[in-house]
């Protein structure tokens, strides 16, 4: 049985990230997956006024992909995600 952990623990992963593909991080290296868990990345914000959408650091997507990405956390992005790094969008300036 501890034979076949890992290929059902990654088999486990590419179920999650076919139902979700903000979901996957198959493509990321080890680092970037620790970086992600450094920064408390969670695919759902518990603070409605801090979204990864709403952040400074979000990018939103150039595909027809539901997932942005951000400048600091590697991977899909939930935009309705959010970390500990969250930094409002600054104003806009006129003039």
């Amino acid at each position: 049985e501890e034979k076949n952990a890992p290929a059902a623990a990654s088999k486990a992963l590419k179920s999650k990230a076919n139902l979700d593909p903000c979901n996957d991080t198959s493509g990321l290296t080890d680092a970037e997956i620790i970086t992600r868990k450094t920064f408390k990345y969670q695919e759902v914000s518990n603070d409605s006024t801090k979204h990864c959408d709403i952040c400074n650091f979000w990018q939103a997507s150039t595909t027809s992909s539901p997932c942005g990405t951000c400048t600091l956390v590697k991977g899909p992005i939930q935009p309705k995600g959010s970390c500990m790094s969250w930094v409002a969008v600054p104003p806009k300036t006129t003039g």
